[in-house]
Order: structure tokens, then C-alpha cells, then sequence
């Protein structure tokens, strides 16, 4: 049922969720430009989709420097807007395009997965009247934009 949803309710439930492999990892989260906004959706999908993108932001980080995932938030009109950025591996969009968000679609044959995380949270996304979208770079990291309607 689509309600009110605390995006930094969400968010901390994700950090608490994956605080051992933050830890591990020596992540750095920067959250400088979040800002807390109440969307209309489903809390447990909210909760899901944050938690898909930065357990592969930690899956597919970077060995040779130190991992960060930036979190930023923002309002226009009806919309709230949320990227979280990594500084990972990243994702060669010549061959990505179009296909990223589809079922058991993988792009790194070296490490586990299902290629089912940005698949169901697409289609969360949808379900609640939203969009995502992805940009990146082999070697650089990747971005992805969650535009979630506003309470």
C-alpha cells in the first residue's frame, strides 16, 4: 500500500542492515548532501531497492582505493530525487544499455549474483509510481537516480 515513507528512515535501516560489511570494507558513506524527505511508496520495497544498490556498490568495489558511497537528496515539485553513487568497478554501458535492469542480467562474470537486484528494483520503482535510472563508467563507478513521488 503506498503511504508516507521517511527516506531517512530507510536509509539508516539500510546502514544498520549492512553495517559488518561497511565495517569490512572500510567504506566511506557520505551523506553531506541528504536531507530527509517523505515519499509516497512502500517503506519494505524503499528499504529493498537502498539495500540492492549499496550491497553492489560494496560487491563491486574498488580493491586499489578506498570505497565511498555518496547518498544525495533533493526536491523539485512533486518529486523527490535521490542518487547513490559509488566509486567502484563500474559498468561498461556500451554493452549495459538497455539491458541493465532486466531479469538474471549480469556484467561481471567474476563475482556472485542472480542478476535480480536492479531487476526487482525497477520494478519496486514502478510499482510505486517511480523511475530509476543508471549512469556509469568502466573503472569509475556508477550512479543511480531514484525519482520517488512527494508526500
Amino acid at each position: 500500500m503506498i503511504e508516507p515513507v521517511s527516506l531517512k528512515h530507510a536509509w539508516e535501516h539500510t546502514l544498520q542492515t549492512l553495517e559488518k560489511d561497511i565495517k569490512a570494507k572500510n567504506v566511506a558513506i557520505d551523506q553531506s548532501d541528504f536531507q530527509e524527505y517523505m515519499i509516497r511508496g512502500i517503506a519494505p520495497y524503499v528499504m529493498s531497492i537502498f539495500h540492492n544498490l549499496v550491497h553492489n556498490a560494496l560487491k563491486y568495489s574498488d580493491n586499489i582505493r578506498q570505497p565511498v558511497i555518496k547518498i544525495t537528496t533533493s526536491k523539485t515539485g512533486e518529486e523527490v530525487v535521490v542518487t547513490i553513487a559509488d566509486n567502484g568497478i563500474g559498468i561498461d554501458m556500451r554493452y549495459a544499455e538497455g539491458k541493465i535492469f532486466n531479469l538474471y542480467q549480469r556484467f561481471h562474470a567474476n563475482s556472485e549474483g542472480k542478476g535480480f537486484g536492479l531487476f526487482l528494483s525497477k520494478t519496486q520503482m514502478e510499482a510505486m509510481g517511480g523511475q530509476i535510472q543508471v549512469v556509469s563508467e568502466l573503472g569509475k563507478g556508477s550512479t543511480f537516480t531514484l525519482v520517488f513521488r512527494s508526500v
